[in-house]
């Protein structure tokens, strides 16, 4: 606690004269942090009756309102309507014993447990009173009481309830704490004394209230004693007597407490009428006065007798020590304290808004600089390593040097708005500016570090040179921390875009203000980051979850940040004054317990057994796992991260989210794991797992996928072979057709050959014959060359027609077979004397008839006509066609001697080529004696015939 001494206060003041000092009253904060939770936030009902931590790091709370289990972050409440099992909801104490099994008593003398996540009602026996169940007692034989409030004991169990007795000797009353170095504590004649036995063995002196009233006592793990009061709220006092009152007023949800308990992260819980508490001791130390209550601190420097000089919102200054307070009175109202900087001499100097600067020294207070300078306001004050004071603010750079100050940079150059200064010791001064980036001037020559010179953005917000490492760090408002080295500009990877102030401890840490408060880094790890571009790890944080309020000027250059000469981290912020000792802060290396709360598989609770291993039904269309940290030091600031072993072996950061969400997981088996961080980034070196199977559908098992597969497979092989069986079958088809039309050419080409060939050569031995005739002068025969030329050379045109008719594609018809066929068999029999009669339907269907059929069934038939014209001795010949079903008949009927012998050699060759042309094209040829006389020749030519295709 700060005490206030005038006399310190005078004696450090003393070389300011004209400067009247007045010692502030000041009063330290309160070391302690206080976190409450209402029925806002979850809590089943204010009243918290009992308090306890249990093994796997729960918190439980028993109010009037049910039980409720608490991971820092929610509520969990336990009450008549989601545990139908419990008697009521009027919980009054709670109790873990040795086998893990929590037990609830009831403000109606119920006494229930939980064993596997279930709640059972202990049965109670006749004569027992319905009178509150304020405490358990268990023995070291394992043996557990019930103790109502009437001091009656109740042997309970799972396997039942046991006998009562009216009371017994050694029931724990709330007023009396054990204490670790033996006995225990208790109040007696206002006192709090430490018995053994009936024996007093310490004394911490008179309890700091009046009355008598209803007390809780708790020994604290520090070996403070905790008591919480009816009337006065929460004491806590050390071993040498003093005390710090926690209440109504300084935090603490009411005066009156119910309940206390201290869990493994020596948090003090306190319950009271109306909400739970959470008490756990500061990182740092806090000072506050009466007179800057009201306002805020614009600027802190280091006072070179020790402490800060400390410059508000409305113009005052303040020296401030840890034993005192002081205001320097007499200062002419000058606006806000922007920059100050006491330089080696001891002179003070100070921004004043109504003329630039002020120097309070031994002959008092003066204003520097000349009127004209009136109105500029400083941003900021540096002493360089020469002695060389330097002034930042809106309109350029000041240089002062034996009481005269002058402009060396202004906005024609480019210099304005000057946040920040840093000075090395070759002699070069760097300054930071809002809009203008960086600037160095060195031996009046001035350099600007731009976009141009890799500097991402221009509004630079802290400076610090590093005297061991040689770099030059720099904080900027929206980029983060950069390192200049060596000419070139590195950004340094981490999770804050505004540094505000940047100060080294002496253990080369690097102590930042950030956006959310105080991080600390350590400075060989900032180096190797920033080269390598790589994420730095997780910093210590101090935030408001340490009591810690953000800077409000951590992005104007204000400095709010300084080191005093004992080694002391001064950080202002609004209207506190927080100190650090760098020492105190060291990183958390206690690893938080993790643990699965539930988990739900298609929107229903799945129970998790003490092995935590499930087996799930087939069908997980989403699967929800909820976890947590019990850490409740800074819940807000734990992070995790899980797997999914089974599905993927990489472990995927979820920052501060407790739930993660599995869609439509397929058969098999599973372990999810998930880790979690501290509050200042230590992991926990073992995850917390969930083992668990999802069982297949019937065509989600192996052997229904391997039939699948094996019967797919072989479709497949059979599809293949019906596709190359039918390409195979094409390329024959091809083949064939490509055969077909060899063979079709070289039919022409005999045909060619045979007839036209032939009768050329007969045209050109008549020509020979008629030539030779000429030359003798002999005329007797040549009228009969010539009728011969005219036969043959008809007949060859004949034969042409006839090769082109077969050949032309337009002619693959039914009707054009019958109309070529009609045609020729009547010009055929024209010649002779017999007469030609045609019997052919008016109506033909539409049939393809290929050239070589039509060739092979046209040269049968000129066959029969040849047969009917040297061999029947007819008068008439009947040609007729008929369309059937399945095939086209085609008849030559003639009224001549009939067929006779069969076996003659004259009929024998005309036969066989019309059965084998016939033969060729699927058809069939018949002849026959007509009763009446002549012969009846039938050719039938089936029309699904392959070769129509």
């Amino acid at each position: 606690m700060l005490r206030v001494t005038g006399l310190c206060c005078g004696m450090a003041l003393g070389a300011f004269s004209g400067i009247s000092t007045e010692v502030v009253p000041s009063e330290s904060i309160s070391p302690f942090l206080i976190r409450t939770w209402r029925v806002g936030d979850g809590l089943p009902f204010g009243q918290v009756g009992d308090i306890i931590q249990r093994r796997n790091g729960f918190i439980w709370v028993a109010t009037l309102n049910g039980a409720a289990r608490f991971d820092g972050i929610r509520f969990q409440p336990f009450n008549v309507v989601n545990s139908p099992n419990l008697p009521d909801n009027r919980i009054r104490s709670l109790h873990e014993d040795a086998r893990d099994i929590l037990w609830m008593g009831h403000d109606t003398g119920h006494v229930s447990f939980r064993v596997d996540n279930d709640f059972f009602t202990a049965p109670l026996p006749p004569g027992w009173p319905g009178l509150p169940i304020i405490d358990f007692i268990e023995t070291e034989e394992g043996v557990l009481w019930a103790v109502n409030e009437a001091g009656g004991v109740l042997r309970v169990g799972v396997e039942g309830t046991a006998a009562f007795e009216e009371s017994v000797s050694d029931v724990r009353k709330t007023s009396a704490a054990p204490s670790r170095s033996g006995g225990e504590w208790v109040v007696r004649r206002m006192k709090l004394i430490r018995l053994e036995g009936d024996e007093e063995v310490e004394s911490l002196g008179e309890v700091p209230w009046k009355t008598t009233q209803k007390i809780h006592l708790l020994e604290l793990s520090n070996g403070s004693v905790a008591i919480g009061t009816t009337f006065g709220g929460l004491f806590i006092i050390d071993r040498d007597g003093s005390f710090e009152q926690l209440q109504r007023r300084t935090g603490l949800s009411a005066n009156q407490v119910l309940s206390l308990f201290e869990d493994n992260e020596q948090t003090l819980w306190v319950g009271t009428t109306d909400a739970l508490n959470a008490v756990r001791t500061k990182r740092h130390t806090g000072i506050e006065t009466g007179e800057w209550r009201f306002q805020t601190l614009r600027s802190i420097a280091p006072r070179r007798a020790g402490g800060i000089w400390a410059g508000t919102r409305k113009g005052q200054v303040f020296s401030v020590d840890m034993g005192s307070v002081c205001e320097l009175t007499g200062l002419e109202p000058s606006g806000s304290v922007r920059a100050l900087i006491e330089d080696r001499t001891g002179t003070l100097w100070l921004n004043n808004d109504n003329g630039f600067l002020m120097r309070i020294g031994s002959d008092g207070a003066n204003a520097v600089l000349p009127a004209e300078g009136s109105g500029d306001r400083v941003w900021a004050l540096h002493e360089d390593h020469a002695g060389v004071l330097w002034a930042g603010g809106e309109t350029g750079l000041w240089r002062g040097e034996n009481d005269l100050w002058r402009m060396v940079c202004s906005e024609a150059d480019g210099v304005s708005d000057i946040q920040c200064m840093a000075s090395s010791e070759n002699g070069t001064l760097w300054f930071g500016m809002k809009t203008g980036g960086l600037a160095a001037l060195r031996d009046g020559i001035l350099t600007r570090y731009g976009k141009n010179e890799g500097l991402p953005n221009p509004h630079i917000t802290a400076l610090y040179i590093d005297p061991d490492g040689g770099g030059l760090w720099v904080g900027t408002c929206g980029n983060g921390l950069l390192l200049w080295k060596d000419g070139v500009f590195y950004p340094v990877p981490m999770a804050q875009n505004i540094i505000g102030n940047i100060l080294q401890d002496e253990k080369k840490r690097f102590w930042m203000v950030v956006e959310e408060g105080i991080t600390v880094l350590e400075r060989n790890a900032l180096y190797g980051r920033a080269r390598e571009m790589r994420a730095i790890g997780t910093p210590i944080i101090m935030d408001a979850n340490d009591g810690l309020e953000p800077s409000l000027y951590v992005d104007t250059g204000f400095s709010t940040a300084c080191r005093s000469s004992d080694g002391r981290l001064w950080f202002a912020s609004g209207r506190d004054l927080s100190i650090v000792v760098p020492s105190d802060i060291q990183r958390r290396t206690e690893a938080v317990p993790v643990v699965i709360k539930d988990t739900l598989v298609n929107d229903e609770v799945i129970r998790l057994n003490t092995v935590n291993a499930i087996e799930l039904e087939p069908g997980v269309h989403r699967m929800n796992i909820n976890y947590s940290a019990l850490s409740y030091i800074a819940p807000q600031r734990i992070r995790f991260k899980y797997r999914m072993v089974g599905a993927s072996d990489e472990w995927v950061n979820m920052g501060t989210r407790r739930i993660v969400s599995y869609q439509h997981l397929p058969p098999g088996r599973y372990r999810f794991e998930v880790m979690a961080s501290n509050s200042d980034g230590v992991w926990n070196p073992e995850p917390a797992f969930l083992s668990f199977s999802v069982a297949a559908f019937y065509w989600e098992t192996w052997w229904f996928k391997t039939a699948l597969y094996m019967g797919g497979f072989f479709l497949i092989v059979l599809i293949s072979l019906g596709v190359a069986e039918r390409i195979n079958r094409r390329r024959l088809i091809r083949a064939e057709s490509l055969h077909a039309v060899e063979q079709e050419r070289t039919r022409i080409a005999m045909d060619i050959h045979d007839e036209i060939g032939s009768e050329l050569t007969r045209i050109t031995l008549l020509c020979n014959r008629i030539t030779s005739a000429m030359r003798r002068n002999d005329s007797t025969n040549a009228p009969r060359h010539i009728s011969e030329m005219e036969r043959v050379s008809a007949k060859l045109v004949q034969s042409l027609d006839e090769i082109v008719w077969v050949v032309r594609p337009i002619n693959d018809t039914l009707d054009s077979l019958v109309a070529y066929l009609s045609k020729y068999v009547g010009n055929f029999l024209r010649e002779t004397e017999m007469g030609c009669d045609l019997d052919i339907p008016m109506e033909l269907p539409t049939q393809t008839v290929p050239g070589p059929v039509r060739h092979n069934l046209f040269l049968a038939i000129k066959e029969a006509l040849n047969n009917i014209t040297k061999h029947a001795a007819a008068k008439r010949v009947v040609f007729g066609v008929a369309i059937q079903p399945a095939s086209i008949r085609i008849t030559i009927s003639d009224n001549g001697r009939g067929i006779g012998d069969l076996k003659s050699e004259r009929f024998q060759r005309g036969l066989e080529n019309m059965k084998r042309r016939m033969k060729m094209i699927g058809g069939s040829f018949s002849i026959r004696s007509n009763s009446e006389g002549g012969t009846n020749v039938e050719f039938l030519l089936p029309r699904n015939n392959k070769d129509f295709e």
